[in-house]
Order: C-alpha cells, then sequence, then structure tokens
C-alpha cells in the first residue's frame, strides 16, 4: 500500500456513526490495510477541516446523505483539487431507487443493512483507485520538474549561443532586415552576419536539420568559423569550403545542414549567392521583377569535398534591389484549415508595392 488509507464519515446522528465506525474497524481487520477514519458532525465540518483531513473516500451516513445537496459536493470536491475523492452516500433498499438523493452527484452508494464482505470489496477497489492516482500524480510532478530543468537548460544554452553572436551586425546596418521566429526555446536555424574588409558585407542563413539542443549545437562551428574566416577577409567560397569540411567531420552522419550564403559588394554591385538544400532566394528588381534563385548544391556537411564554386552564382544588382531569404517554416506555416501557405503565396506577396528602405531583407 502507499499508506494510510484515509476516510472521512460525515453523519449526525451518534449511533450511526458507531456503527459505521464499527463496520469500517472490521474492514481493516478484515485484510484492508491500515485505516485512518475521522468522523464529522456535518459538511461544515468537513469542509473547515479539509486541509487537515485530506480524505481519499468520503462517506455520508444515511442521515447526512438524505440532507447533502450538490452545493455541498461541489465544494467538497473544490477543495480536493485535482485529486479525485469518491463519494459515497449510505442508503436503505428503499432510498436507493430514490432519483432525487442520487441527483446530488455521489459518486457510489452503501446499503443498509450493511453486507460486511460487500463493503469492503468496495472499499478495496476504492484503495486500489486511490493508490494508482497517487502514483499518476507523483509521476506526472516528476515529469513537469524534468520539464522546467529542461526548459532552464536549453535557455542557459540559448544565452550561451546568443552571446556567441556579438559580432554580427544584424542589428547594426540598415541594410538588412530580418524576423526569427522559432518553435522552441532552441532550433535549428542560424543567421549570421558581418561585414568583411573593404566594407563587403556577407550573410549567411542555416537551417540544421532535426530540433532542439542535437540541431542548435551545429550553430557552434558554424558561427566561430564564419566571423573568425569573414574577419580576415577569406572570399565566400573558401568559408564555404571550411565550413562543409568542418561540419562533415563533427556533425552526425544524418545531420547536415542547409544553408544559404551571399556577399555583397557595394562597391562593385555585385551579389555572390551560393544555396545549398535551402527554399530558392528571391531577388527583386527596383522595376518589380522577381528572379528566383534556386538551389544548386548540396546542403552543408553532407559530403567531404565539394565543388562550392561552381555552385556560386553572380549577380549585379542595382539601388533599389532587394533580396529575400527564408527558411522552410514559411512555406509550413499551416492555416487554421491545414492548408501550407506555400511557394506561390509568398511570391505573391512578395511582388506587391515595397516602400523603400533596405538593400535586403532577410526573412
Amino acid at each position: 500500500m502507499a499508506g494510510r488509507f484515509r476516510i472521512a464519515v460525515i453523519e449526525g446522528d451518534t449511533g450511526e456513526s458507531e456503527r459505521l465506525l464499527r463496520l469500517l474497524e472490521g474492514c481493516s481487520e478484515g485484510g484492508l490495510g491500515s485505516i485512518e477514519i475521522s468522523l464529522l458532525e456535518s459538511t461544515a465540518g468537513a469542509l473547515a477541516g479539509y486541509p487537515a483531513l485530506r480524505p481519499d473516500v468520503i462517506i455520508f451516513g444515511p442521515l447526512a446523505a438524505l440532507r447533502a445537496t450538490t452545493a455541498d459536493l461541489q465544494q467538497l470536491r473544490a477543495r480536493a483539487g485535482l485529486e479525485p475523492v469518491p463519494i459515497l452516500f449510505v442508503l436503505s433498499e428503499r432510498d436507493s431507487g430514490s432519483s432525487a438523493c442520487l441527483q446530488t452527484g455521489c459518486d457510489d452508494i452503501l446499503l443498509t443493512p450493511y453486507n460486511p464482505d460487500l463493503v469492503q470489496l468496495k472499499l478495496a477497489a476504492l484503495q486500489r483507485f486511490c493508490d494508482f492516482n497517487r502514483s499518476l500524480q507523483a509521476q506526472r510532478n516528476r515529469l513537469r520538474r524534468h520539464h522546467a530543468d529542461l526548459l532552464q537548460e536549453q535557455a542557459s544554452a540559448r544565452q550561451i549561443f546568443n552571446n556567441m553572436g556579438h559580432e554580427s551586425c544584424l542589428d547594426q546596418t540598415r541594410a538588412i532586415r530580418y524576423h526569427l521566429s522559432p518553435r522552441a526555446v532552441l532550433a535549428g536555424d542560424v543567421l549570421t552576419a558581418a561585414y568583411g574588409p573593404g566594407g563587403k558585407l556577407m550573410l549567411l542563413l542555416g537551417d540544421f536539420t532535426g530540433h532542439g539542443l542535437a540541431a542548435a549545437v551545429g550553430a557552434v562551428p558554424l558561427t566561430s568559423i564564419f566571423y573568425s574566416m569573414v574577419s580576415k577577409g577569406f572570399s565566400l567560397s573558401h568559408i564555404l569550403r571550411e565550413l562543409n569540411g568542418k561540419l562533415h567531420r563533427v556533425l552526425p552522419a544524418d545531420m547536415f545542414c542547409c544553408a544559404v550564403m551571399f556577399e555583397l559588394d557595394p562597391h562593385k554591385g555585385q551579389v555572390r549567392l551560393f544555396n545549398g538544400g535551402m527554399p530558392s532566394a528571391c531577388l527583386r528588381r527596383s522595376c518589380g521583377n522577381l528572379r528566383l534563385l534556386e538551389s544548386r548544391h548540396l546542403p552543408l556537411g553532407v559530403l567531404d569535398e565539394a565543388s562550392i564554386e561552381e555552385a556560386i552564382v553572380h549577380i549585379p544588382v542595382e539601388r533599389g534591389d532587394r533580396l529575400f531569404l527564408w527558411s522552410d517554416g514559411i512555406h509550413e506555416a499551416r492555416s487554421p484549415r491545414g492548408e501550407h501557405f506555400g511557394e506561390q503565396r509568398l511570391l505573391q506577396a512578395l511582388s506587391s508595392e515595397i516602400p523603400e528602405g533596405s538593400v535586403s531583407i532577410i526573412s
């Protein structure tokens, strides 16, 4: 047994209370186990002493059952909270057919004259129910604590990853607008941007396979290599080769990183763009024309050796052109009816008139 089986008996008639007490004590001696019985004269007394009683079962004696109201039972259940506490009425065989008495909402009845064997069987079933409920509540509490600890660990990890991006220029330039809305504290999406020597702007949007901590950990080598090599003036192809090789060595075989990365040279008016496994990027010309830039390479980390240079496209740009990048979260967004947003709706949105602003919008 999971502890003492607590029974609260509510009955104003002293003689009936004594008969119930002897009956329940006999059930305890008959093999029901350790029982703690509390005798109460009224529902008001039970409500007042409920925090100390914490009964597993409440029994209304014959007189109390006839006087009990629906409001009385509702108040008792409210005091019990989420823990289900069965409420039994003691009725005579004649009263047991009275619907008016049963409509108050009791869970079960005990008939008089008492049959000790039947009463013991019924209480044993209720005791097993209470023990099972206790084990469920204990498991629920353990899961809640585990979930809270997991969220705290993820929040700490997220803060570490955020601190690693202190070299980012995402919030320090008017050339970029972005929005990140992960479904969880930790996700596989990563966005980095930095200026290299000579004023070249480099940006990388990546999406690691999977979710949670395992996917987010991949951002550690990716961001550290990106910021280190951009600041030293390495070319787009050199950085991508280094990223691909590093991810291939450190990631498990079933993990990789879909990525789109570009280099904007404002002096030459040129964008060099690499797309490996990400949804098509979209270049919106100042005149409103759209150009899709599809993936031309496998995701980073799939192969040890990669022909990066062949997958890079060179695009001349002018003032007023805008480059849109996004992960698969937009395509997979669903309406209340379960319909995907899809690429077609996204392109229709990009075709609409856009106010003057930044050179590149990353979404």
